[in-house]
């Protein structure tokens, strides 16, 4: 099972805030409406202290001059038991005539008040008071206004806690990139500038990666080795065979003879090519730890051209195959390699399409430019490779099955290893005429 650590944080913490939020503001709610309808109750009460100080004529000229509540409380001010004196024509509540002084909760028909009681002068009674619905509106309007920042606070605290577990963890996403587009030879130790929680399994990743270079130097160092051990008794075999060759033998002896030499000179190019494979993979570590700042060595393709068919036309005259160049920039084109890796890369390819093209066929070797590139094609009008195959062609020693032809597999994978140190690549698919045959294209980085 895989999971993302970021969305586990990212829904963990949000939905922490969320109902931290949620509890939150459901206290600041009921806090906050406790507060109002406190703030009211004072509110009643210094009305009814004020009250408390007139006389039943001086609040009679009041409400006889006022029909409606001013306040923004809306409270209202009437006598429990009218005086003789009260105006008529003013709607009295009927209040409860058993009302003592203090606050009380009253229900007259289908209305509740919140009623202060208070003695005035002389005596009477009065009802400060104020409708229960409207307190509750108030103290509803006092309670949103509480928690209206804590709800517009939620989305923009989700957002920046999404925004800093982005950034916290970019660092990681950076290494799994930097990891993702390593060469399948680098085994160079990974940077520790990461948070202290993920720095042992970089510092594991580190002692594998050690390991693992270790046992591929010393993998190539046997290859090298045994391959150069090898040279000098296949030497003396191959005198020995050709100072056999020189000496009158029977027919059939003969034929043995050759079948032999032919085993040797496969097995001189089989060792040629191991020599030549660990040079090129033991000089890539140095080529990724070189310095920036060394001007790139440069070679021109064309002359490699020359020089690769010059060294190859004799096998494709044996199998009477038309190899040469069939389009190129008049002017020199010049890449960003040695010359003994453009030559080995060519020469290669030429070889791998000459052992392939049958007796008769057409081999075409093209230059041309593309986005700073050049793109060197080597086209054979051979069997060709199967799309499923092209990816493991480029493995050492690995062969197709079913071919007749010898080889030793070394050949793409020679190919493939340069320009893995040379920032090339190289591809593989059918003939731009679809026609039957291989196309190789290398792509390579121009020389400024």
């Amino acid at each position: 099972m895989s999971y993302s650590i970021r969305k586990r944080l990212s829904w963990s913490l949000s939905l922490s805030i969320v109902l931290v939020a949620t509890i939150s503001g459901g206290l600041s709610y009921v806090g906050a409406r406790i507060k109002a309808n406190d703030r009211q109750d004072d509110t009643l009460r210094q009305v009814a202290q004020l009250v408390r100080l007139q006389t039943p004529d001086m609040l009679s000229v009041r409400e006889a001059g006022n029909d409606d509540d001013t306040t923004d409380y809306h409270i209202g001010i009437e006598p429990i038991n009218p005086p003789p004196n009260w105006p008529a024509s003013h709607e009295q509540r009927q209040w409860p005539s058993n009302l003592s002084p203090g606050m009380h909760s009253v229900q007259l028909d289908d209305d509740n008040y919140q009623v202060m009681v208070t003695p005035v002068r002389g005596g009477a009674l009065f009802a400060v008071f104020q409708e229960t619905d409207i307190r509750k509106h108030i103290a509803n309007s006092s309670a949103w206004r509480a928690i209206v920042p804590l709800l517009i606070l939620i989305p923009i605290l989700l957002l920046v806690v999404n925004d800093l577990l982005r950034r916290l963890l970019a660092p990681i996403n950076e290494l799994s990139q930097a990891v993702n587009h390593r060469d399948n030879d680098d085994t160079s130790a990974l940077p520790l500038l990461l948070p202290t929680e993920v720095q042992p399994v970089v510092l594991a990743t580190n002692r594998l990666l050690s390991r693992l270079g270790e046992s591929m130097q010393a993998q190539r160092r046997f290859i090298a080795d045994a391959a150069h051990e090898l040279r000098t008794p296949m030497t003396a075999l191959s005198l020995q065979a050709q100072r056999l060759e020189a000496i009158a033998l029977p027919a059939d002896a003969r034929v043995r003879l050759q079948a032999l030499l032919t085993g040797i000179t496969r097995t001189r190019h089989l060792l040629d090519q191991l020599l030549n494979l660990a040079r090129i993979q033991n000089a890539m570590p140095a080529s990724a730890n070189k310095s920036a700042s060394a001007a790139p060595l440069t070679t021109p393709v064309k002359a490699s051209f020359t020089r690769v068919l010059e060294n190859t036309l004799n096998g494709a005259r044996t199998k009477q195959i038309d190899l040469g160049v069939s389009d190129a920039p008049a002017d020199e084109v010049n890449v960003r390699a040695n010359e003994d890796n453009l030559d080995s890369i060519v020469r290669n390819l030429v070889d791998n399409a000459i052992r392939y093209t049958p007796i008769g066929g057409q081999i075409d070797v093209s230059l041309r430019i593309e986005h700073a590139h050049a793109i060197i094609s080597v086209q054979d009008s051979g069997p060709g490779i199967e799309p499923s195959e092209r990816l493991r062609v480029l493995d050492p020693f690995y062969r197709v099955l079913g071919t007749e032809q010898l080889g030793t597999g070394l050949g793409l994978a020679i190919v493939s290893t340069l320009l893995q140190q040379l920032k090339g690549s190289l591809v593989l698919t059918d003939r731009e005429d679809g026609g039957t045959g291989l196309l190789a294209q290398v792509r390579l980085p121009l020389a400024h």
